[in-house]
């Protein structure tokens, strides 16, 4: 039997890159290497494209030879729909989430306003946008309010309350989060999270748990045990992630019945958002209320990212979830890639 022609795509110009290099190293090691014939597609920072170590123009010849190309691409400009998008132009099969889907799940604040029309509760938030040097704050009509420290300090206050979260509206791996507990922490935050994004997502600060759920599958759909995050700072930052001591534990002692709300919520959640292959999602248990947080449609394959570890939990191994991810890419009846 043939081998499988995969692509491997990595990198990325993003704040992401080094995770993406990780994740990369990882499937590489534990991959069922007597199945696929694999070539690998590194994007440098500077936006760079290398095939197997060297560079290449003809990269859209290269990826069209693949049976299947998976893209282990993290944050912005891979994440985020354009390489799904790619993709789909060149008529290749590809693990994860569709063009769509992958653009709208980027956007926190549009997670956020899908999730709520189809009743499902988040945390409350504001949003505000950098144009021309200014911060406008964007109403729910979508009229633009110049801010000034009086109007922010205010808006904040009356909707919100300190503590707030602030985050881009579109990164990921909690690059640009910062916690703000009065007007110049929320200013400095705010100016941190405009180096990522134009669009700054302000959110009240949740005291409660941080759960994440994985997902496998196109129709049929797998979900994992329920992972609780246990972070060493105050809010799990970049550097709590990868640098520092948090630790995430799967929830073996959780109430049935909540366990079932939350898995239902979860599937709802990955259907709302049209979601496909995998995402992971993230939410907030206090006491008996469950709040989405965020979803993540290509989530850390490192030797320690959590996606991996709940479908674990489940029996589901490393090396089993590669193969499955690449074979619902390859079967999707929806997507027609001769």
């Amino acid at each position: 039997m043939s081998k499988i022609k995969l692509g491997l795509i990595y990198g990325g110009v993003s704040t992401e890159h080094e995770v993406s290099i990780s994740s990369y190293e990882s499937i590489i090691k534990n991959i069922h290497k007597d199945k696929y014939d694999i070539t690998s597609f590194y994007i440098s920072k500077d936006g760079t494209w290398f095939t197997d170590g060297k560079r290449t123009k003809e990269v859209f010849n290269s990826l069209k030879e693949m049976d299947c190309v998976f893209p282990i691409l993290h944050g912005k400009n891979g994440e985020d729909g354009n390489i799904a998008g790619m993709l789909e132009i060149i008529g290749v099969a590809y693990v994860g989430c569709k063009t769509l889907s992958s653009a709208i799940c980027m956007d926190k604040v549009i997670t956020k306003k899908l999730l709520e029309k189809a009743n499902i509760s988040v945390a409350k938030y504001m949003f505000i946008k950098k144009l021309n040097e200014n911060f406008y704050w964007v109403q729910d009509n979508y009229d633009y309010v110049l801010l000034d420290k009086e109007i922010l300090d205010l808006s904040v206050n009356t909707l919100l309350n300190y503590p707030v979260v602030v985050k881009p509206s579109r990164s990921g791996s909690s690059v640009g989060v910062s916690v703000a507990n009065d007007y110049l922490e929320l200013e400095n935050a705010i100016n941190e999270a405009s180096i990522y994004d134009e669009k700054i997502l302000i959110e009240e600060f949740i005291d409660g748990k941080e759960l994440e759920v994985a997902v496998l599958g196109n129709n049929d759909l797998t979900v994992s045990n329920i992972g609780n995050i246990i972070p060493d700072e105050i809010v799990y930052s970049y550097n709590s992630k990868y640098k520092g001591n948090s630790k995430t534990v799967v929830l073996n002692t959780i109430e049935e019945k909540l366990e079932s709300k939350i898995k239902n919520i979860v599937l709802t959640t990955y259907k709302v958002l049209d979601c496909s292959g995998l995402a992971r999602v993230d939410l907030f248990l206090i006491g008996n209320e469950i709040l989405v947080n965020e979803l993540n449609t290509m989530p850390g394959f490192t030797s320690i990212s959590m996606y991996p570890k709940l479908m674990e939990s489940i029996n589901i191994s490393y090396t089993d979830l590669i193969d499955r991810l690449i074979s619902l890419s390859m079967n999707d009846k929806n997507r027609d890639f001769s």
